[in-house]
């Protein structure tokens, strides 16, 4: 990869660090446990769909969300993923961005998963034509 195109990438991703860390907070905000994770998959399509160039497939495997990027050649298939629910867990916490959800806490790390899985749709489908293959992304 070229050091322009490298830099074109970092700076992007700078630039969407703040939008990045506030989906992570409205995910930490708003869990849902194992396969109830209803909302979680609305917003992500909702997410993905606003990011040109990414077809999305929503309902798979229940409330999970699928989204495929093809690059700008031929090339293989990366797949990547995230988990969606949380834990039945109370969330002991004073953070702004806590749970909502009484008994219901993403203490697992799957807000952040889903994040940075958003950040890395937003990056791919921007930098796509340098792509030599397809990305799947599968988030439940």
């Amino acid at each position: 990869m070229e050091t322009t195109l490298q830099n074109e990438i970092a700076d992007y991703v700078k630039s969407i660090l703040p939008e990045i860390k506030n989906f992570r907070h409205q995910f930490h905000a708003h869990p849902e446990l194992t396969w109830n994770e209803k909302q979680t998959g609305r917003d992500i399509a909702e997410k993905l769909s606003a990011i040109p160039g990414i077809k999305i497939k929503t309902n798979v495997a229940k409330h999970g969300v699928l989204g495929l990027i093809e690059g700008g050649s031929k090339g293989p298939t990366v797949a990547l993923r995230a988990d969606m629910d949380a834990l039945p867990i109370h969330e002991n916490t004073q953070l702004s961005y806590a749970s909502c959800e009484q008994g219901v806490h993403h203490a697992c790390g799957h807000d952040g998963h889903m994040a940075n899985l958003l950040c890395a749709a937003k990056v791919l489908a921007k930098f796509k034509e340098n792509l030599k293959g397809r990305v799947l992304g599968n988030s439940k």
